[in-house]
């Protein structure tokens, strides 16, 4: 009773078996499933599909409305064939794009509206309001283009490029201004108590008592005429004086040029930067939560790891026993050691009682093939027969 009840247990556990790996067959096969409608089919071109595989997730404004049903390569990139639901439309203005749906690699192929009108204030582009607003279904079988966003990862590594030589010309820029500081406080000194800013006042008014009488004796000199002819010929050498001041403000002008465009490079980088980590920290909660999920995976495979070694230490099954009681290990390993023996004398015996019989088979099978008479012969006579 107990025997027929075993296979009955067993016979309902392979049926179970086999509905559930028949269930999963039909759910993962990209052909049309009798569970199911089919919906409709067309095509997207794209120069790359990262992660997309059967069955890759498609999605409409975030909402699943398809999965793929199949890709191949084409001359320009990847085709890939989609499977839209029967009762979901998309329009010839939704921009198809191959998105990274999370780190470890995984894709989606998600469906964006494209902006196509005008603000007429602003210059803006929007979004149709309405639903037929000047759009078109994409019809069955037809192919459309679509774009591949990059992963983080790979976003981080193009970005890593790019800074480079921006953070070279700031650097640059850098040394520059370091200069120019040095020369400012060479020609102005360190004010660190105070105090230099008094002295510096108090300089100039000696400065000013010395201009004053500078001026008196300048007054005084005026007077000679032979000191004023010598004024006019410096007079006329002023204007060369000027030509090479203006070519010397023209180079500090350059300069000045080249070092606002090294800061806007890095005001266009640092918004290039921005664009980057806004998407990062909008989905920064999901991110965290697939790795606190797989942490707690990793913390169960441990917890499992530690259980196993704790049985195997206390003893605990086959493998514990044979860890830990040297008879039972000793036992099978005397018992491998006869099966090798037994083996091996059964490989023995067989050869030595076979051999001569295979031998005296293939002998008397080549005399017949030879003279097949030999049989008939031997049955009239046999005492011909050797």
């Amino acid at each position: 009773m107990d025997e027929r009840r075993m296979q009955r247990r067993v016979g309902w556990v392979v049926l179970f078996t086999i509905t559930f790996l028949g269930i999963l067959l039909v759910i993962n096969n990209p052909a049309a499933s009798p569970f199911g409608s089919r919906g409709y089919e067309f095509e997207i071109d794209v120069p790359s599909a990262p992660g997309v595989a059967i069955n890759t997730p498609v999605r409409k404004d975030g909402v699943l409305v398809g999965r793929v049903s199949g890709l191949e390569w084409t001359a320009t990139g990847v085709r890939l064939k989609v499977r839209i639901n029967r009762d979901v439309v998309i329009y010839e203005n939704d921009q198809p794009q191959v998105e990274p749906s999370s780190i470890f690699g995984d894709a989606v192929v998600t469906f964006t509206r494209k902006p196509v009108l005008d603000d007429p204030d602003t210059g803006a582009m929007q979004q149709p309001t309405l639903p037929g607003d000047n759009r078109k279904p994409i019809l069955a079988g037809s192919v459309v283009e679509g774009q591949v966003t990059d992963d983080p990862l790979t976003a981080i590594t193009k970005l890593n490029q790019n800074l480079g030589p921006s953070i070279e010309k700031l650097g640059e820029a850098g040394e520059k201004v370091a200069i120019l500081a040095d020369k400012m406080n060479q020609a102005i000194g360190d004010d660190i108590s105070g105090t230099r800013i008094s002295q510096v006042l108090d300089e100039a008014t000696l400065t000013l008592q010395d201009f004053r009488r500078t001026t008196n004796n300048f007054d005084q000199l005026l007077a000679d005429n032979e000191l004023r002819g010598q004024l006019a010929d410096a007079l006329r050498e002023f204007p060369g004086l000027m030509t090479d001041a203006r070519g010397t403000l023209q180079r500090a002008g350059q300069t000045l040029a080249n070092f606002d465009q090294v800061i806007g490079s890095a005001d266009r980088n640092l918004q290039n930067i921005e664009g980057l980590t806004a998407p990062l920290g909008e989905r920064g909660e999901e991110i965290s939560d697939l790795l606190i999920s797989a942490i707690d995976n990793l913390d169960i495979v441990m917890k499992d790891m530690s259980r196993f070694a704790a049985s195997l230490n206390k003893g605990e099954g086959l493998l514990g026993r044979l860890v830990r009681d040297k008879k039972l290990s000793n036992d099978v390993d005397l018992l491998v050691r006869n099966a090798t023996v037994l083996v091996y004398n059964v490989n023995e015996r067989v050869r030595v009682d076979l051999e001569p019989i295979l031998y005296n088979a293939r002998v008397f099978t080549d005399k017949i093939a030879r003279e097949p008479g030999r049989i008939i012969g031997g049955a009239l006579n046999p005492s011909i027969v050797k």
